[in-house]
């Protein structure tokens, strides 16, 4: 536990992901300048360059009420107070969720998972989804459909992915003839969702679907996704190609997305099923992990939305393989990723090419705009106090130089090594998936006291 407060509170003081935060400020600004009443019409008032709205109208409602509350804050803390609202807060609930089910143990390794660190390293809404799937997941076994249905639509709302999971919990009361808890899934979710989609829609209907669906249609391939190759090697030049593999992405997706029904299917057929294994892994981890291998947007943050799930279902073996695997993704992933997309043009003093934007920034202005300046303030006192007492070592700030030295040499070969990272990235995803399918012919009665 005292490990786990240590990094979580490194993690929250370190910096955060400036690119994203930018543009979510950007939502509350449009607030407070035309007013409250002016929310419905974000997606109309926050227009390019300056302003971006590719979420749901919740994600923009929670953060415009966070950001709020943080402004009231002296500034030196606020993206502190943020990631206490948006990521912490969630992270808890999962925390006392898993206590309750399966012990302290397995609520602590939820603490320590590199996937959740990242996230409140970055600053993201992606625990929020995470919680709100875990919750979904919950009240399905526990045979209260309308429960079910608010969660995954609240997850929905903040980002579509998540609805990816809707069509599963119905298919599967179908099949089973539960007509009347299917009727009370669909009510519940189409009664919330348009209870806070439908103002948005009426105050702009075009702006709406252009933020919503078209900007994300037209994407071009990114970050750790295989499709996002491409966009290595042809950088702004991807334009011409996009044609071709917008939405490509869908058909591998689909086809793998089947299983999860065919698995369904049979399983319904049988009575001595392990159901947290059939509802946790089946109809919620696997397919989000699907979705994150093959999705042409290949952002790693979200894997944390397979965690909470993960950790309540799977036996004790079965966890530490799974830790195993999510902390490779993430060391060998996401953190390699980001040193060379990042770090290595910030050494060299060139741009970084912007894949979401089609353009190219600035590397060294994004970082320092990430990086809370409180932590260079103690890195200086740190050289300073160490300097004379460890003169035979490096300081710190010698140390910061040989390691930009090192990733500047590296520069000329940053497209490859973009290349064996997605490579690598999308290699141990779908070592995850195949793990996930052996779950299914291992059971342990004492890993879940769900049904007890």
């Amino acid at each position: 536990m005292i490990l786990s407060l240590v990094v979580i509170i490194a993690s929250l003081n370190i910096g955060l992901n400036y690119y994203d935060i930018m543009w979510w400020i950007s939502w509350y600004k449009i607030v407070q300048t035309h007013g409250i009443t002016s929310i419905p019409s974000i997606y109309a008032l926050c227009e390019a360059p300056t302003c971006k709205a590719p979420y749901p109208p919740l994600a923009i409602l929670i953060f415009i009420a966070s950001y709020a509350l943080a402004s009231a804050i002296p500034y030196v803390i606020r993206y502190v107070v943020l990631k206490l609202v948006l990521v912490i807060a969630p992270a808890m609930i999962v925390f006392y969720i898993l206590k309750k089910y399966r012990g302290i143990d397995v609520a602590i390794i939820w603490l320590l998972n590199l996937p959740l660190l990242q996230i409140i390293l970055v600053l993201q809404f992606d625990v929020l989804i995470a919680m709100f799937v875990m919750l979904s997941t919950l009240y399905f076994m526990f045979n209260k459909p309308h429960y079910s249905a608010l969660f995954i639509t609240l997850a929905t709302l903040i980002k579509p992915v998540a609805a990816i999971i809707l069509p599963l919990h119905l298919f599967l009361m179908l099949i089973r003839r539960e007509y009347k808890a299917c009727l009370k899934y669909l009510l519940t979710s189409a009664l919330l969702t348009a209870i806070l989609v439908v103002p948005f829609f009426i105050a702009s209907p075009s702006k709406f679907i252009e933020n919503l669906v078209l900007f994300h249609s037209s994407r071009a391939p990114q970050d750790l996704s295989l499709w996002a190759i491409a966009t290595v090697l042809e950088e702004s030049r991807i334009v011409d190609e996009l044609k071709l593999i917008n939405n490509l992405w869908l058909v591998p997706f689909l086809i793998c997305y089947s299983i999860s029904f065919a698995i369904l299917y049979r399983a319904s057929k049988k009575q001595n099923i392990d159901k947290p294994i059939l509802y946790g892994i089946f109809m919620a981890a696997f397919p989000l992990l699907l979705l994150i291998m093959f999705n042409k947007i290949g952002n790693l943050n979200y894997l944390i939305w397979i965690v909470p799930i993960s950790l309540l279902v799977l036996n004790s073996k079965h966890i530490k393989k799974f830790y195993l695997l999510t902390s490779l993704i993430v060391l060998l992933g996401s953190l390699p990723y980001a040193i060379i997309l990042l770090l290595m043009p910030a050494s060299a003093n060139i741009p970084v090419f912007i894949v979401e934007d089609l353009s190219y920034w600035d590397a060294r202005a994004l970082i320092m705009q990430s990086i809370n300046y409180y932590i260079i303030y103690m890195l200086t006192l740190l050289q300073a106090y160490i300097a004379t007492p460890l003169a035979d070592f490096s300081t710190p700030a010698e140390m910061l130089k040989l390691f930009s030295y090192i990733l500047l040499e590296l520069n000329g070969l940053r497209r490859i090594l973009l290349i064996v990272v997605i490579l690598v990235s999308q290699s141990l995803l779908t070592i995850t998936a195949l793990f996930y399918l052996t779950t299914m012919s291992s059971r342990d009665v004492k890993s879940i006291k769900i049904f007890t």
